[in-house]
């Protein structure tokens, strides 16, 4: 994560009062790249709420270059489950720090937070889990829809 990361994450779980927030930081980056962001990209930056979701499929096919996450988010009213389709996907990356998960469900965990960026000629988005896992995706654009959770 370019912004918030998991060593940000855990200290504020520390209760740690001198840890820096980068919130204000990254919203102010994410206005100034704003104008280059396709509506796709727009959409996921601003639009799209996977605080506290869980990411309960993720298929890539290097043929098609594309990425889909299914994502159950717990919006403001009711919980919702969307997938990301990124298109033109370069680079996708799954890291993980292997020590200092956060206690919370199995898996890949609770999506904490998640950064988008401009990277080379196209766009990026980072997922921060619970577990320490980090998700990178490099890609061209994206398309989020919301689907039937059954599907």
């Amino acid at each position: 994560m370019k912004f918030l990361a998991f060593a940000w994450w855990t200290g504020i779980q520390d209760r740690m009062p001198s840890v820096f927030d980068p919130s204000e930081q990254y919203q102010t980056h994410l206005e100034a790249i704003d104008p280059r962001l396709t509506p796709g990209v727009r959409t996921l930056a601003r639009d799209v709420n996977m605080h506290d979701g869980e990411l309960t499929r993720l298929a890539v096919s290097p043929i098609d270059r594309s990425a889909t996450l299914r994502v159950r988010t717990w919006g403001e009213a009711t919980p919702a489950t969307i997938e990301i389709r990124d298109q033109g996907v370069a680079a996708f990356e799954l890291l993980t720090n292997g020590r200092d998960g956060l206690p919370g469900p199995g898996g890949m965990g609770d999506i904490r937070y998640y950064e988008v960026d401009i990277v080379n000629d196209g766009f990026t988005h980072r997922i921060l889990c619970s577990t320490g896992v980090e998700l990178h995706v490099a890609f061209r654009d994206v398309e989020v829809l919301t689907v039937d959770d059954a599907a």
